[in-house]
């Protein structure tokens, strides 16, 4: 390759390329301009497509407009009413402050820009050919502003080859809006295409409302509300139950100060408050609003203002990781009315003994199963079968019983703590690892003897177990705790002590539960389904597995093609 010599970029060439950095899509033009009619107090914004917005996007708002004056000065670059200096980027409120916007769209497109304010009389349009300013006219037009956008990257045929299906790229843009109507449940929103309705929802809208406008009922109908304030941060929005949760992308928007943004490590923090109540490889479903003063967070650093950084991150998760583990807190604080647990030498609870601690109140959903002494079926000696009012229920009898021991394990374990009840072992216990489990073991010393487990290092890979838990002096602890270890080392290291408490407890519910391929009674299964109503998290066993699967009978008459 011959070299060439160092020179200045023609300014159209820097114009392209920049302009290249804030819009790679339809979709992006539709954030960028819907953006600026947020900015401008819009209640209502349109948005029309042709092609899934490659051949021509419009969109129209009801906003306080631009002057005449001041249009040619917004399709320049650089150009903006948001901020006047550097330290005004500290009290940022608003969506947009760069003043890129139009005129990156203008140097990649035809532009059309229609506006009126109310002092006008008329309204103002300025067509901008891929770059090349014409002269403002008047026109006729509502108070508020119309961008139209046509023939995009028709002068970068690299750029346009790029671009996908118009199915692809409408979907992007129905992406964006749904993101941007979540953040502005006081806004309209309406896309079309070919005269069709893709996309509505109404204005002056509840979080709730408009969730359901835009996910259904069935949706909005298994969130809990979540509120949180402290000195740095206010936190509201709304926490998808278990049952939302997936293994694909779930739902899961941030808002931050009116913007959404993308906040990967936040979705960390709330899948850790879900602890086992969703699947290992689940994310649950959620919709957070986060206000925090604008000086605390950077949103000037991705060319679309997508992402921020925080002057410190670590402090307001923290915050948000105790608020949010307050709202979980029954995962580790089951019921106070289930009844101690009595655990027998061989560790395993009978379901005939589990029917003796129950309590005469039937749960809701099992009160018609109950009291109608309807059958419940047992296949594959596995799972169990019945009907409620509503429809049907599959169980896996494992599962079930295991989140059973588990909650009623955590209350005894809770209570001994609270007792500062250990059993002494005399002798002591020597239990010899391997290399790796004792590494793991030596790091998580203390974690463990805040749990009652007085564990010493005693030569190489052997240790002295001097106290246990009493729940599980009755167990085999080398087993136990090598099974904590493997679980640590397969997954993220321990966060204190309730994450130990979880494992070391799912360990015993697992190994004491009914089995599948154990065949149980009715009077058991029966006992076992009433149990279970009256423990929370009832749906996911401690390994985040689901324990019930409900078929409505709308659901079986479509199957069987009656409905």
């Amino acid at each position: 390759m011959i070299r060439r010599p160092i020179h200045p970029l023609p300014d159209t060439v820097i114009a392209v390329i920049a302009a290249g950095e804030v819009i790679e899509r339809p979709a992006t033009i539709v954030k960028e301009l819907v953006e600026n009619a947020l900015d401008a107090g819009a209640t209502e914004i349109q948005i029309t497509l042709e092609d899934g917005g490659k051949q021509r996007l419009f969109i129209q708002d009801n906003g306080y407009g631009i002057p005449r004056e001041e249009l040619p000065l917004a399709v320049q670059k650089h150009t903006t009413n948001k901020i006047e200096q550097y330290s005004d980027l500290d009290f940022l409120q608003s969506y947009g402050f760069r003043g890129e916007a139009l005129s990156s769209i203008a140097t990649v497109s035809k532009l059309t820009v229609r506006s009126r304010t109310h002092q006008e009389d008329m309204g103002t349009e300025l067509v901008v050919m891929h770059g090349k300013v014409g002269q403002p006219t008047s026109i006729g037009m509502s108070i508020g502003t119309q961008v139209l956008v046509e023939q995009l990257f028709a002068k970068l045929p690299a750029r346009r080859k790029f671009l996908k299906s118009a199915l692809h790229e409408r979907k992007a843009i129905l992406d964006t809006i749904t993101q941007l109507s979540i953040a502005a449940t006081n806004v309209a929103f309406t896309v079309t295409e070919q005269e069709k309705t893709l996309f509505y929802v109404p204005a002056e809208q509840s979080l709730v409302e408009r969730l359901t406008y835009l996910f259904g009922e069935e949706f909005s109908q298994q969130l809990w509300p979540f509120q949180y304030q402290d000195t740095l941060l206010k936190v509201h929005g709304v926490l998808g139950s278990p049952q939302l949760a997936r293994r694909g992308k779930p739902t899961q928007h941030v808002i931050v100060n009116r913007r959404p943004v993308s906040l990967p490590s936040l979705g960390t923090v709330v899948r850790e408050a879900y602890g086992s109540s969703v699947e290992p490889k689940a994310a649950p479903s959620f919709i957070l609003f986060l206000d925090i003063d604008p000086a605390q967070i950077d949103v000037n650093v991705h060319p679309r203002k997508e992402t921020l950084q925080w002057q410190d991150e670590s402090a307001v998760f923290q915050q948000l990781r105790t608020a949010l583990g307050q709202h979980f807190q029954v995962q580790y604080q089951p019921p106070s009315n289930s009844p101690p647990l009595k655990v027998h030498d061989s560790g395993r609870q009978t379901l005939s003994e589990l029917h003796s601690t129950l309590k005469s109140s039937a749960p809701t959903w099992y009160h018609a199963l109950a009291t109608k002494e309807r059958t419940i079926l047992q296949v594959h000696n596995t799972y169990l079968i019945s009907e409620t009012a509503e429809g049907l229920i599959i169980v896996d009898q494992h599962a079930a019983h295991e989140r059973v021991l588990y909650n009623q394990f955590l209350e005894l374990f809770h209570q001994q703590l609270q007792d500062r009840t250990v059993a002494e072992l005399q002798p002591p216990m020597v239990i010899h690892l391997s290399p790796s489990f004792s590494n793991l073991l030596t790091a998580n010393l203390e974690t463990f003897t805040a749990i009652g487990c007085q564990i010493e290092p005693f030569g190489d890979q052997s240790f002295l177990i001097r106290t246990l838990p009493e729940l599980l002096k009755e167990h085999h602890p080398q087993n136990v705790i090598e099974s904590v270890l493997e679980d640590i080392a397969n997954d993220v290291p321990l966060n204190g002590i309730d994450q130990l408490a979880h494992r070391t407890l799912a360990y015993l519910a697992c190994r004491s539960a009914v089995k599948a391929g154990d065949p149980i009674t009715q009077d058991q299964a029966q006992v076992l389904l009433e149990k279970l109503q009256h423990t929370s998290y009832a749906f996911s066993c401690p390994h985040g597995r689901p324990t019930i699967q409900t078929f409505s009978w709308h659901e079986v008459e479509k199957w069987f093609k009656r409905k």
